[in-house]
């Protein structure tokens, strides 16, 4: 199948900064990113709006009508610091799986209080196909930890790698 390079484009733009940190793929179609962003970000299927702090996003793209945007970050309410996300997987059965860091405790938006315990903490989130939070975990302990990378099996099993000091909870 010859692909269209130009019908795969998208612009992340707005005032501040943008990054990409992870990609992955949807079975079905369509591409999942997941990244950070200070300020604002928009385009037709991502409006985010942060304070001054870096926020995190996860995205699905190329897969008309379900497009979707889950924020992370300060700008929403209850999240005061810095989050970004690292990377995202995709499971067998199309939910997805965002790993990053965070400096400070928050809600996603689903409700779901992340407790940071000290300087840098990881979290995991599992969202469904549709972008609609699963669950979440904060991981970390008395130092620095963060999660930086996820994969997913054949199976669905989830295996996430980064770095901690000392101990982890």
């Amino acid at each position: 199948t010859k692909v269209d390079r130009a019908s795969m484009a998208v612009s992340l733009g707005g005032d501040g900064d943008q990054s990409v940190a992870g990609i992955a793929l949807f079975s079905q179609g369509g591409t999942v990113i997941g990244g950070g962003f200070t300020v604002g970000m928009s385009s037709a299927s991502i409006p985010l709006a942060t304070g001054d702090l870096f926020a995190g996003f996860v995205a699905r793209l190329f897969s008309p009508p379900s497009q979707w945007t889950y924020g992370i970050g300060h700008g929403f309410p209850g999240n005061l610091a810095h989050q970004q996300v690292n990377d995202v997987a995709v499971t067998p059965d199309d939910d997805v799986v965002v790993v990053g860091y965070m400096t400070g405790t928050f809600n996603t938006p689903a409700g779901t209080s992340l407790v940071h315990r000290d300087e840098l903490d990881g979290f995991v989130i599992m969202l469904d196909s549709t972008g609609e939070e699963r669950w979440a975990v904060g991981v970390g302990g008395p130092r620095a930890d963060t999660a930086s990378g996820v994969a997913v099996d054949a199976q669905g099993n989830v295996v996430v790698v980064g770095s901690f000091s000392e101990s982890l909870t």
